[in-house]
This record gives structure tokens, C-alpha cells and sequence, in this order.
């Protein structure tokens, strides 16, 4: 059974790639976490752009609700011989990994846990000279 038919926290294409790999091969990941409370406020068309200072706002209670999801984050990595990449979740609420197979199944089944990308390589595109 696939991983995707499992968790669908985890990307078709990922989930094929983990599907390939043994329980302790290490893959990098982009964990994003579940914001709380964050995108309650105005809604519809007629709302006003948010200031400078409200949108600032929005960014810190974002960061410090992805904060409050970091010890959960750690003690799975921890169980799964995994790391954080980063100190600290960015401003989307994102925070890079190096963790086991297994740990990537552990994260997705985390409340905490909205979705888990792979962290790929982005390669300039191949020119063929050739005519």
C-alpha cells in the first residue's frame, strides 16, 4: 500500500519516493505546520487592504503559533534520528528536516502538521545546442 493511500499530508510524488526507500534512509523535507487561530478577520471583496502594521502583525502571530508546534516537531524528530535544518519556522509557518522514512510518517500523522514536501534540488533547465 502506498503512503499517499495513507497520508494525505504527504505528496503523491514524495509518498511514491518514500515508498522506494528502507524505513532509515534519510530524506530532507519542508514540514508546514498548522497555524492556529491564524486567517480569522475580514472576508469578502469590500474588506480594506490590512496596513503595514496589521500585516506585521499576522506574520508574528503566525511565526509564534508555528513556534508553539516546534517541541512536538523535535521529539518526533528525536525518536526518528532526525534534525531540524532551521532554528525556527519561517514566516509561512514552514520548517526544513532531515529525518528517517519512518519519522516523514510520524510528522504527517501530527495534529500539528498541515503538509510535508519534499525538499528538492532546483536545477537550471538542460539547452539542447544541438539541431
Amino acid at each position: 500500500m502506498s503512503i499517499s493511500n495513507v497520508h494525505p499530508k504527504i505528496s503523491r510524488e514524495f509518498s511514491l519516493r518514500l515508498d522506494r526507500l528502507q524505513p532509515r534512509d534519510k530524506v530532507h523535507a519542508l514540514v508546514m505546520l498548522r497555524p492556529e487561530g491564524i486567517g480569522e478577520g475580514a472576508k469578502g471583496s469590500a474588506a480594506k487592504r490590512p496596513s503595514r502594521a496589521e500585516r506585521q502583525a499576522k506574520v508574528d502571530k503566525l511565526k509564534q503559533s508555528a513556534e508553539a508546534a516546534v517541541p512536538e516537531i523535535d521529539e518526533i524528530l528525536e525518536r526518528f534520528d532526525g534534525r531540524r535544518t532551521a532554528e525556527h519556522p519561517d514566516a509561512l509557518g514552514a520548517i526544513p528536516v532531515e529525518t528517517t522514512v519512518d519519522g516523514v510518517i510520524a510528522l504527517a500523522e501530527a495534529d500539528c502538521v498541515k503538509t510535508i514536501m519534499e525538499i528538492q534540488p532546483i536545477l537550471p533547465p538542460i539547452i539542447n545546442t544541438k539541431h
